[in-house]
C-alpha cells in the first residue's frame, strides 16, 4: 500500500474527492497501478522493457469505469501474431528500425540481415494491419508507418515475415481490450 503522502499528492494533482468509505478502496487500486509502474520502470532501467508506463488520472480506477481496460501482450512468435491479426485485428509492434534500408525503403518486402530483435533496440512504433504471401512465395506483414503516404508503399512496408522475427516485429506486439 502507498503511504499516506503519496495517495494525498496523487489526490491533489489530479483533483480527486472521494468520502471516506470509499477512499481506502481507490488508495488500494492506485497502490497496485503504482507497483506496476514502479516495476516497469526498473525493468526499462534494466532495458528488459522498450516501453514506460505511468501514472495519470485513472490510476485509482476499477477497470469497469474506463473506456479501455487495457492491452494484451503476445508472446513472441509470428505464427501467433498471424493469428491475432487475422482473428481480432490490427496489433501493434516495435521495430529496430536505424538502418538505411529502413528510412531509404519505397517497396517491395523489405529485409534487413542485420536487424535486430531484442526489446532494447525497438525504438519505432508501428502497426501491423494484415499479412501475405508475394507471387514468389515470400512471406510478408503488411505494417502502417507513421511517416505519411510519401514513405514506402503509401506509407506502409511489407516487412519479411517468418525470416527469424526481422527486426523484432513480434518481439513486443500488443493490441487493446475494450
Amino acid at each position: 500500500m502507498v503511504s499516506n503522502w503519496e495517495w494525498t499528492a496523487y489526490k491533489l494533482k489530479y483533483n480527486k474527492h472521494y468520502p471516506p468509505e470509499h477512499d481506502y478502496i481507490h488508495q488500494w487500486r492506485y497502490s497496485a497501478v503504482a507497483e506496476v509502474v514502479r516495476r516497469n520502470h526498473r525493468e526499462y532501467a534494466e532495458g528488459r522493457v522498450a516501453y514506460l508506463l505511468n501514472i495519470n488520472e485513472f490510476s485509482d480506477t476499477d477497470r469497469k469505469d474506463r473506456k479501455a481496460s487495457g492491452n494484451v501482450i503476445l508472446e513472441p512468435d509470428e505464427k501467433k501474431m498471424a493469428e491475432v491479426v487475422y482473428n481480432i485485428g490490427p496489433v501493434t509492434v516495435s521495430l529496430d528500425h536505424l538502418y538505411p534500408e529502413f528510412y531509404e525503403y519505397s517497396q517491395g518486402i523489405l529485409s534487413i540481415p542485420d536487424c535486430r530483435n531484442g526489446k532494447g533496440f525497438l525504438k519505432h512504433s508501428m502497426l501491423v494491419v494484415g499479412f501475405g504471401t508475394d507471387p514468389v512465395g515470400r512471406d510478408y506483414w503488411l505494417i502502417k508507418n507513421s511517416f505519411g503516404e510519401k514513405w514506402g508503399e503509401n506509407g506502409y512496408v511489407r516487412l519479411a515475415r517468418n525470416a527469424g522475427n526481422m527486426c523484432g516485429v513480434a518481439t513486443f506486439a500488443q493490441y487493446p481490450v475494450f
